[in-house]
């Protein structure tokens, strides 16, 4: 059985690649877990220019602002 973290999380990934993938010249895809060489969660590419993103579903979230 998957456990709570990861299905959530995974929800969460593919929801965004859904509605990335709604925007012309847009085209993303989750990502396979990779350990220590992950790049990310999600691969995108607008027009020629690849992007990696890393999507963090919390409920609370601290960010630092340099």
């Amino acid at each position: 059985m998957v456990n709570k973290a990861k299905k959530q999380g995974t929800n969460y990934e593919t929801n965004i690649v859904n509605r990335l993938n709604k925007i012309d010249n847009f085209k993303a895809q989750r990502f396979a877990e990779g350990g220590s060489n992950d790049l990310g969660d999600i691969q995108l590419f607008i027009d020629d220019e690849e992007f990696f993103i890393e999507a963090k579903s919390r409920q609370n979230l601290s960010l630092i602002h340099i």
